[in-house]
């Protein structure tokens, strides 16, 4: 206890006077630019690393991963965590690549997908030249460490991203907070008019690989409300040169770094090192410029390009001011460039804790010892505490509603309410989303849903509140150029703006609390507890179920099944939403990247209830009368608060439940627009032998139903006594 106390007294003083950073990079090694950026902060005595964050980028990340636990054996600095990050961009895919090539010309270089020694598949790892590791990654991923970190050192942390910038976009993506919370981001990357002869660059000065490799999250980084931002880009890089004197002048070093650089070293451009060096010490950039930057999302020949604007030119569409460096002290440079790769690396944080306390103290330092070399034990005791209590389900069919769940009552409630109804099914949790409501609301009513009912025991976990990439005013552009679009959810007119405002709530205000974890860690948590078990039964737009894709690639293998209600392929249908748009279907529209991740996932199984059939069903005025007859809280609520109209929702999950309501269906390939043009967000279809073969998935679609049947089932799911709590 003595000892404990006395190490949290002892680590902030240590910590004081130094700059907090996390390092958020693709750590291709042995040496490079991305490994010798991470020295050079490592190495500074300014600098606080509290962890490093790695991304898919220059090689695949588990490779970068092993490369970097290695580098901080050698150099002794094995208490910096390495937390693994995304594996894949967002939506860019070596697929996607490929036919973007064969329209607009080759790109020369696509990191993990051409360069290589050899190129390799991305969770495989070549032998490593300076030798396997021996210690591991933290089980954390690294979206959960950043937001973790932000929270626990509000507004004083840099973030440092040398790679593309998955990892920062999933975060702000689960957490809002998230760059408002950080004191800055340093980036490297973008490219403006670089003057150079470099083939990567001269007929396409505006691709820079950073960027483009996932330019989904760029766009989305440089969206979000960081207090600072300042760019190194390729213009100011390809100033800079890692030649054979310059590595001569390291490997004069007996130190480990000096040693390893020496060994391992490229000579090149000294990319991520200058954006290092040069948050270490700003006074070797001499001259910068404040523009607004933006990333180019359109799939046609500027997919991935950087976008710049002087004040008062950007178009205002969420676009972030900040700081490009232009122009640097290249001798001031190299020689503080030096000096960080020969310099002793500064002690381990636990190690200067002991050598700190007195020689006299030797009962400190024992009990330190102990404590220090406990810590992973006392983990492993807690898990295995958790394991031994862990209570076995009943034998039900496992399934997470993921809903944008509109209240009170609505086809989002009542289909929440037909799957909690059923005897046949477990509900895991119901993780919720914005879409015909903003998510906050939503969570709202679905508490209070469950207060009603009296199965407050299903977690409800709080998801995502904007689409990855599409906002507000992307739409009314969209609209200036292609017409009105009829329903837009949240987005809707008159409909509140404020996207964190809770109105008065008709069926009262919950007195539960939702779940403190997000939906997306909770859905991957799950399958990997219950493998191949569960079904996601998703009601709205897929932005939680393609986080979680971008987090866990294995999410969608570990699911046993997708249910899906959102997309349109020919509803012949007079309605003026559909009529003149015969292809948008809100869930897809919503989040068209995101439906393009779910939709080009490996899941085992995808049955989608389309706008074509789900017109075809009626809740009508008698059945509504009818319910009101029943004593159920579940009927009354049904009867005082459903708006009534197409069941949506309730016929994805009826069918579910009995599959003998489908009298007709058939496969497709189904995939989703991601031209920003008149399509965006439009379903597409393919019988099979005509898809393109981009990863799209053979999807199980519902073509017609027996509605006598539907109807019963629903009355009698509303009517029945509610499955006691867990």
């Amino acid at each position: 206890m003595i000892s404990a106390l006395f190490l949290s007294a002892t680590i902030p003083l240590l910590a004081q006077e130094k700059n907090k950073v996390i390092i958020d990079q693709d750590c291709a090694g042995p040496g490079g630019t991305d490994l010798q950026a991470v020295l050079a902060i490592v190495n500074s005595p300014k600098a606080d690393v509290l962890g490093i964050t790695v991304v898919s980028g220059d090689a695949w990340r588990d490779e970068e991963v092993q490369h970097t636990l290695r580098l901080l054996e050698i150099i002794g600095r094995t208490d910096i965590l390495v937390v693994p990050g995304a594996v894949f961009p967002i939506v860019n895919s070596k697929q996607a690549t490929a036919r973007w090539e064969k329209l607009y010309g080759s790109v020369v270089y696509q990191g993990a997908w051409n360069y290589g020694n050899p190129v390799h598949g991305p969770f495989e790892v070549p032998p490593l030249p300076e030798g396997a590791p021996s210690t591991k990654p933290a089980d954390e991923d690294a979206v959960h460490f950043l937001i973790r970190m932000v929270h626990k050192y509000p507004h004083q942390i840099t973030i440092y991203a040398g790679g593309p910038l998955m990892n920062l976009a999933l975060a702000q993506m689960i957490d809002h907070e998230f760059a408002s919370l950080t004191k800055e981001l340093i980036v490297m990357g973008g490219s403006i008019h670089p003057v150079t002869a470099d083939p990567e660059f001269a007929t396409t000065p505006r691709r820079e690989f950073n960027f483009w490799f996932d330019a989904e999250s760029a766009y989305n980084v440089f969206h979000s409300p960081y207090p600072r931002i300042v760019v190194t880009t390729v213009d100011i890089s390809v100033k800079t040169n890692m030649d054979k004197e310059l590595i001569a002048r390291i490997a004069k070093s007996t130190t480990p770094t000096g040693q390893y650089v020496a060994k391992y070293a490229h000579t090149g451009y000294l990319w991520d090192e200058l954006a290092a060096v040069a948050w270490l010490d700003p006074s070797i950039i001499t001259k910068t410029s404040s523009l607004y930057m933006d990333i180019s999302v359109d799939h046609g020949p500027s997919y991935g390009d950087t976008l710049v604007w002087l004040e008062g030119s950007q178009p205002g569409l969420g676009e972030q001011k900040v700081t490009v460096q232009e122009d640097l002290d290249k001798e001031k440079f190299y020689s503080e460039f030096v000096e960080l790769m020969t310099r002793p690396t500064p002690a381990a944080k636990y190690q200067q804790v002991l050598d700190c306390i007195d020689s006299r103290s030797p009962f400190f330092r024992k009990e330190l010892h102990i404590l220090f070399r406990l810590m992973p034990t006392a983990s492993a005791l807690i898990l295995l505490l958790a394991t031994a209590t862990s209570v076995s389900a009943q034998s039900k069919r496992k399934v997470i509603i993921d809903q944008d769940a509109r209240g009170p009552g609505s086809t989002d409630q009542q289909s929440i309410l037909v799957l909690i109804q059923s005897p046949q099914t477990e509900v895991l949790g119901i993780t919720v989303v914005s879409g015909d409501q903003w998510r906050d609301e939503e969570v709202a009513h679905t508490l209070r849903t469950l207060e009603i009912i009296g199965r407050t025991d299903i977690p409800v976990v709080p998801g995502a509140i904007f689409p990855l990439v599409r906002t507000r005013e992307d739409v009314e552009r969209w609209e200036k150029l292609y017409g009105k679009v009829v329903y837009k959810g949240a987005w809707n007119p008159g409909y509140r703006p404020d996207p964190y405002a809770i109105p008065a709530m008709p069926e009262g205000t919950p007195t539960t609390k939702p779940s403190a974890e997000d939906a997306a860690h909770f859905l991957i948590r799950m399958v990997h507890k219950y493998p191949h078990e569960i079904t996601i039964y998703a009601g709205g737009p897929l932005t939680n179920l393609a986080i979680a894709t971008a987090l866990d690639p294995e999410f969608p293998k570990l699911a046993q099944e997708l249910v899906f209600m959102g997309p349109i392929i020919n509803p012949g249908s007079a309605d003026p939403e559909f009529y003149q748009a015969p292809r948008r279907g809100f869930n897809c529209w919503w989040d068209p990247e995101a439906t393009r991740i779910v939709f080009r996932s490996p899941w085992a199984k995808i049955t989608v209830t389309t706008i074509d059939i789900s017109i075809k069903t009626d809740l009508t005025k008698a059945m509504i009368g009818d319910l009101a007859k029943s004593s159920s809280p579940v009927a009354q609520y049904v009867s005082k608060y459903s708006h009534g109209g197409y069941m949506w929702d309730e016929l994805a999950a009826e069918a579910w439940l009995d599959p003998s309501i489908i009298t007709k269906e058939q496969f497709l390939y189904m995939d989703i627009s991601l031209d920003q043009g008149p399509s965006y967000g439009d379903t597409l279809v393919w019988p099979a032998g005509s898809e393109p073969g981009l990863g799209e998935q053979q999807v199980h679609i519902i073509d017609e139903i027996d509605n006598p049947k539907l109807d019963r089932l629903f009355m009698d799911l509303m009517t029945r006594p509610t499955p006691a709590a867990k």
